[in-house]
């Protein structure tokens, strides 16, 4: 797995290819899901967004689902659509991990998402309702375990209405 965190990326595509090559021949679902989300990860992080996106999609229509690490393929698959500019695509997948990453209570993920959420709908998007939602959602989910998040999302709402009242 470490390969494709040190700048090898044709390396760690080149040896999960062929692990998925042989996953594929002896019929390893999960082994082949997991291939198939790494290389996804390997072209992701090398802007091969396209790609990427076809890897997670087939980890995502796997027989072999494993629902606590779809929040990452949705995740994955909705930030690769956002560098390719397909907003609305990028929603819908966000969505889905959102909706995932609250079921599995998985709080450092929902906190990346609901950034995500609030940059979508306050530059690309100018829906700052939609962004505010997010937001309070968040902050009643973080305000019994975590204080700094809430407050932060305080922060963020106030300087949004701050922000509409002056320049919308």
């Amino acid at each position: 797995d470490s390969l494709y965190y040190n700048d090898q990326d044709s390396t760690a595509i080149k040896y999960f290819n062929e692990a998925l090559d042989l996953f594929l021949i002896i019929n390893d679902s999960s082994k082949i899901d997991y291939c198939n989300y790494r290389l996804g990860q390997c072209h992701w992080f090398i802007d091969n967004y396209k790609i990427a996106i076809d890897y997670f999609k087939k980890t995502l229509s796997s027989k072999d689902k494993k629902d606590d690490r779809f929040m990452e393929y949705y995740y994955y698959v909705s930030d690769s659509y956002y560098f390719l500019g397909e907003i609305d695509s990028s929603i819908y997948y966000l969505e889905k991990a959102y909706i995932s990453s609250i079921d599995l209570n998985e709080l450092d993920w929902l906190d990346i998402i609901i950034s995500d959420f609030v940059s979508i709908y306050t530059y690309d998007i100018v829906d700052l309702e939609k962004a505010i939602f997010y937001l309070k959602e968040g902050t009643d989910i973080f305000a019994g375990t975590e204080p700094y998040i809430a407050a932060s999302n305080f922060h963020v709402i106030g300087s949004l209405y701050y922000d509409q009242n002056k320049y919308f």
